[in-house]
Parts: C-alpha cells; structure tokens; sequence
C-alpha cells in the first residue's frame, strides 16, 4: 500500500512535468503483470496545483526541459521492462 504522503500516477507525461517542475521522484514501480511504470512523487499542495495546471492545459515549462525529463522518464520505463528472450 502506498504511504499517504506520496502521489502516484501512471501518466508519463505528467511525471515527466512534474519532474521538470523539481518535484521529488521518490520511486518507480512496475509489476511483471502490469504494462504501466508507477511514479511515486513527495505529496505537496504546490505538486496538486501544478497537476491541475498539468490537466487543464495551463502550464507553461522550457520545452528543452519537459523534453529531456521525457527521455529520463522513458529510461526508467525501460529500465523497468524485463526484456525476453536472452540475457542482459
């Protein structure tokens, strides 16, 4: 279960957002079964206000930097994905 003071999403956009806003990346979880990437982020009212601003298309972040934090969001979805077939 998770702790009442993290927010969690599977959206990798929105993670992606809120990483290039600074908020804390606290884990990443993904189960065998499960195609998501869990993103576990430190709770704050500053991360809900900036995920309501996410959600009604109102913030505005350096494009240079949402687009890395995409890459380093996809990274980690990598990283979590078992591969078939082979070894590492």
């Amino acid at each position: 279960m998770d702790s009442p003071k993290n927010y969690v999403t599977t959206d990798v956009d929105l993670a992606a957002f809120l990483l290039t806003l600074g908020h804390k990346l606290i884990n990443t979880r993904k189960r065998p079964e499960d195609p998501y990437l869990t993103f576990e982020f430190e709770d704050s009212e500053k991360l809900h206000k900036d995920t309501h601003q996410f959600l009604n298309n109102t913030a505005v972040v350096s494009a240079r930097a949402l687009l890395e934090n995409l890459r380093r969001v996809r990274i980690l979805f990598h990283q979590a994905t078992p591969r078939g077939g082979g070894s590492r």
